[in-house]
């Protein structure tokens, strides 16, 4: 069996209706800056570095819903995901891509980590100075869940070799600061998750309810919403994404 020899992280550029799905893929790897995933709410550009990203400023208190996020395929060349919104009213923001060299023996799981160690979360704690606990961790603005919430469609490529993809519009119905339950939020052919699912760590994650049919290509297809609270600690939070498989 094998892996995939292909695997990227793909971003709409167009509408919700008529996506673009050209953008530069995010690969894994890379240095310092690139193949970067940032939020913002205003002063972001395209060729903005990271070092002078623009600071997001905490609620005074309760919790709000970032409205932007960029893709960098290097420091200073990105793009902004069009259809993100920080709410769930677009199905076509972001899509696994995958070749067909690759043979699964366990399903994709979605979820992400305070940083490149791949730590366990620790719910509700705000240790200000560990790299992106304190919006993995959650606080008590989520009660314990992470401040990153996901949805994903159905089961990527069924086991029949058939693409599952989304009509545009609501990704889910319910989508909140609190959104989360322990454990994995499983997919169900050919449908988004009804409530959207925290991502932290291997304590609360999104795992695809099929495993995808061997030796074929095609895309698994999901969506972000990042809050911001003012329980959670100041720093430079640099989460990790997280997609996770077994092959043999």
């Amino acid at each position: 069996m094998s892996d995939f020899g292909s695997l990227t992280l793909q971003y709409n550029t167009g509408t919700d209706s008529s996506p673009t799905w050209t953008g530069t893929a995010i690969a894994f790897g890379g240095t310092s800056g690139a193949n970067e995933l940032r939020w913002a709410t205003s002063g972001a550009t395209t060729t903005t570095p990271s070092a002078t990203w623009p600071f997001l400023s905490r609620p005074a208190s309760g919790v709000s819903a970032i409205p932007q996020l960029w893709a960098f395929s290097t420091d200073t060349s990105g793009q902004q995901v069009a259809t993100y919104d920080g709410t769930n009213s677009k199905a076509n923001v972001f899509r696994w891509s995958f070749d067909n060299a690759g043979t699964l023996v366990s399903a994709f799981t979605l979820t992400a980590y305070g940083d490149n160690t791949h730590a366990a979360a620790s719910p509700g704690s705000q240790p200000g100075g560990q790299s992106g606990s304190p919006m993995i961790n959650g606080s008590s603005d989520t009660s314990n869940t992470s401040y990153l919430k996901a949805n994903a469609y159905g089961f990527g490529v069924d086991t029949s070799g058939t693409q599952q993809t989304p009509l545009s519009g609501a990704a889910g119905s319910s989508l909140s600061a609190t959104s989360g339950a322990a454990g994995a939020a499983t997919t169900a052919s050919a449908a988004w998750l009804s409530s959207w699912q925290s991502l932290q760590a291997t304590t609360q994650y999104i795992q695809d309810g099929a495993i995808c049919k061997a030796l074929t290509a095609g895309y698994w297809y999901f969506t972000l919403a990042l809050y911001i609270g003012a329980g959670m600690s100041t720093g430079t939070l640099q989460p990790v994404l997280s997609l996770s498989y077994s092959f043999s």
